[in-house]
Order: structure tokens, then sequence, then C-alpha cells
């Protein structure tokens, strides 16, 4: 039958899950609350608009999907490395990269200040939105705690004077 709905086995639990999922509440200007999470997971809207940029230049780099993890690819403070099907795909420090590695430099790193918990909505997207508004791409790392967002090199400057119009605080690196 066209149309028809086709129960699921698992609707009373996903009622209970949908049901039972924390609420966010606003405390004050400066904090959010979840009522279901330790006080240490609760965060300050500060922090969420507080930006930390990361000193060196990086590039994005994509090796085969089989490829074995390059020494190279871990050297610096910062790194990302995943894999797919399709890709091992590195973001390191871009002074680490032989010759010859298919990849994209000049690219500059912001990370947002302090761990945040997964129930956070939305820090990553007006985080981006600020700067999609200014018309520059982001490449964006996310981690258990925090979040990165990286733009080239020639965009850096004006993807900064967006993020401080929107209200960003951001900091260098100590």
């Amino acid at each position: 039958m066209r149309g028809a709905l086709i129960p699921s086995p698992y609707a009373s639990i996903e009622r209970i899950l949908l049901t039972t999922k924390p609420q966010r509440t606003l405390v004050s200007d400066t904090q959010a609350h979840w009522p279901s999470f330790p006080n240490e997971w609760i965060m300050p809207v500060e922090s969420q608009r507080s930006l930390i940029v990361l000193p060196q230049d990086f590039a994005v780099c994509k090796l085969g999907p089989r490829a074995a993890i390059p020494s190279w690819a871990t050297a610096g403070d910062f790194f990302s490395i995943t894999r797919t099907v399709d890709e091992l795909s590195i973001v390191c420090s871009q002074n680490s990269v032989p010759a010859g590695i298919h990849c994209e430099r000049d690219w500059r790193c912001l990370r947002v200040a302090g761990a945040m918990p997964f129930s956070i909505v939305g820090v990553v997207a007006r985080l981006t939105a600020a700067i999609a508004e200014a018309g520059i791409s982001v490449f964006v790392v996310s981690t258990f705690d925090t979040d990165y967002v990286l733009t080239k090199q020639k965009d850096w400057a004006t993807a900064l004077d967006a993020l401080r119009h929107q209200g960003y605080a951001i900091r260098e690196s100590s």
C-alpha cells in the first residue's frame, strides 16, 4: 500500500528517548544550563564566543584510503587524521608536509575556547554563519572537547573582522 506507515518495533523506546531528552533552559545572559548534566558541564555563553588563534599555518592533505599514516602528519601540537573508504585526510602543520603530497596549503585555524558537552547546539553553525556571510569558505574539525575552524590565509583578516563584528572575542594562543 503506497504511503502506508510501517510501525517500528522500537516505537515505544523512541518515544521514551524523545520525551526524556534534556531540554536546555537559559539561566542568564551569560550561562546556559542543562538540568540533567553535572554542574561541571555548565558552560558560559561567553566561552562559546571566545576563540583562540593557533599560531602556525596548516595544510589539508589527501592520501589514498589504504595509505599508512605518515610520521610527518603527527608533527606539531594540532593535527587531525580521518580515514574513510575514499581517502585518508590529514590536517597538520604545513611545514611538516613533504613536497609532492596532494594538499591545500595556507590554512589558518581558530579553536573554540573551552570544552563543550555534546548537548550544546549551534556553536559551529553560528561560527561558520558569521564567516559565510563574509563570503568565506571554511574547513571544520571537531574533537571530543571542542571545535576548530580553518580559513585560507588570504581570507584570514576578513574572517576575523566578521567574527569580531558578531561579538566573538579572539585571542592569540599562549
